[in-house]
């Protein structure tokens, strides 16, 4: 009787409950993201020889840059999922007609093809500029005793400048 009386309330309740379940996973969500933010819990970075303190403008600096990558992240990934929702909500309506399909298609790639071709132009752009960055840049080591700005004094006087090679036969 007991179990009976639970599965009429859930078949009753079935949209509410999907809310709730919802509601309390967008709040996990919500929290983990805050918690990565701030570096809280696993989060935590791992401190090396200092120790550990920084200044609260370094950290409010260091919030906000997050919280903007990560919104530049999370719009770009809205945008796209309106674009594929839309799209598909689009080959739907239209009944698999071709003529039809072809028209909504043409409508959903017009209004938001621009937007989305710039998300995807961005996003392959840092990514090749990143890859050009690191692979042209050759890595130079600079020894202990030589200064950052010294010029290499390689010639036999000390000069900077070594001399013109001289031909001896003449």
């Amino acid at each position: 009787m007991g179990a009976t009386k639970l599965l009429n309330f859930l078949s009753s309740n079935k949209t509410e409950i999907g809310i709730l379940f919802l509601s309390l996973f967008v709040l996990f969500i919500f929290f983990n993201w805050f918690a990565w933010i701030l570096g809280l819990g696993r989060f935590k970075k791992k401190q090396d020889d200092d120790n550990g303190e920084k200044p609260i403008r370094y950290i409010l600096v260091e919030l906000f840059a997050k919280i903007i990558n990560d919104f530049r992240h999370l719009l770009a990934l809205i945008i796209i999922l309106i674009f594929a929702v839309i799209l598909g909500l689009g080959m739907l309506h239209t009944g698999f007609e071709i003529d039809k399909m072809a028209d909504a298609l043409q409508a959903v790639v017009s209004t938001l093809g621009g937007l989305v071709g710039s998300i995807i132009g961005y996003y392959f752009g840092e990514s090749a500029a990143l890859k050009r960055n690191t692979e042209e840049v050759p890595v130079r080591t600079i020894g202990v005793q030589q200064a950052v700005q010294s010029p290499d004094i390689s010639s036999e006087d000390g000069s900077i400048f070594p001399a013109p090679e001289v031909d001896k036969n003449l």
